[in-house]
């Protein structure tokens, strides 16, 4: 028993660690004028990425509410990545697997 509650307090230690080296920032795409191939943007912001999951994938969020406030902690593989390149910018896209996932609902 003792075992596991070492385990639970290092695993958690760890995370905590880890998330004071992590700096957080906005994900919002700047509405861009004329460009066609970005993201749709409305007048009232920025384009923000999505990710769409079931409970039976993150069953932490049963019972969640539109609007609620969560935090993930989300461990990816690397699918897939391009290279856009334009007179105008330059852009890399990747596409991530979720290998793990954490949620704390706020």
């Amino acid at each position: 028993m003792k075992n596991k509650i070492m385990e639970k307090s290092s695993k958690r230690d760890v995370i905590m660690d880890s998330l004071k080296g992590i700096k957080m920032r906005d994900a919002g795409e700047k509405p861009r004028e004329r460009m066609k191939d970005t993201p749709c943007a409305t007048s009232s912001g920025p384009y923000y990425p999505s990710l769409y999951l079931n409970t039976k994938q993150a069953p932490e969020l049963s019972g969640s509410e539109v609007e609620d406030s969560v935090t993930l902690v989300l461990k990816c593989k690397i699918t897939g990545h391009n290279l856009n390149e334009s007179p105008r910018s330059t852009n890399e896209n990747f596409d991530l697997k979720i290998k793990k996932i954490g949620i704390v609902k706020k």
